[in-house]
């Protein structure tokens, strides 16, 4: 039968509930290319998105000013998120084409750079406003970020709630489709297949062992508060 995309209440269509068979197509962001990028994974289910499991986590700072992310952060990349407007920009042609920004937010500066990313070209002005997240390290006292991912915004916007450092996933991927898209479509298949999963293990027998139900253990695999949680599940 073809998968069902939605049922009927009264007049008002509600999106259908995810479960572990429902095909990625029917995830938010997800068009065939997307689907046919995935599937070279054998990715072509909400299940099979859970089932795959990161393979490794990344300490990743709370949003904070550049001037306090300095202190933080050494010459072992660390993944941040830090928002400023654009001071300047260029582009250095050659063999491996780079783009730089000076991204400023009035506490410091940090140096953004992407190679070999022609669709970045046009998107950085002075003055421009935006997050820029990804890895970040000192470099001869500076700090940079390579390759981050840019998202433009509003002056107006509203400014971040403060966060917590929290641990990124970094899930096996692929030239076609990266690690970060990955993680953009997780939320939505774990809300939906962690609330209909079943565990094959009887309670009593968790409880004697300690064990966290495959629903939870599943979801901290992917979405975890700390370290001890991530061993745990």
């Amino acid at each position: 039968d073809a998968p069902r995309t939605h049922r009927t209440i009264g007049r008002v269509p509600q999106p259908a509930s995810i479960d572990a068979r429902t095909p990625v197509t029917s995830l938010p962001g997800v068009g065939p290319r997307v689907a046919e990028r995935l599937a070279h994974l054998g990715l072509r289910t909400a299940g099979d998105l859970v089932r795959h499991l990161p393979m490794r986590h990344e300490r990743r700072l709370a949003e904070r000013t550049i001037a306090e992310t300095l202190q933080q952060v050494g010459e072992e990349p660390v993944n941040v998120r830090l928002r400023g407007d654009v001071a300047r920009g260029k582009v250095r042609p050659g063999p491996r084409t780079m783009i730089e920004a000076t991204l400023d937010d009035g506490s410091a500066t940090v140096r953004l750079v992407w190679f070999n990313a022609p669709w970045m070209r046009g998107k950085l002005h002075p003055g421009d406003r935006g997050v820029a997240e990804g890895r970040a390290r000192l470099r001869n006292g500076y700090l940079e970020m390579s390759n981050p991912r840019w998202t433009a915004e509003d002056r107006a916007a509203d400014e971040p709630a403060d966060g917590a450092d929290d641990l990124r996933p970094i899930y096996p991927a692929s030239e076609e489709i990266g690690a970060a898209e990955i993680e953009a479509l997780m939320p939505a298949a774990l809300e939906g297949v962690c609330a209909a999963m079943e565990d094959p293990l009887p309670e009593v027998y968790r409880r004697e062992r300690d064990l966290m139900p495959l629903a939870a253990a599943s979801n901290a695999m992917h979405r975890p508060a700390a370290r001890q949680q991530l061993a745990r599940a």
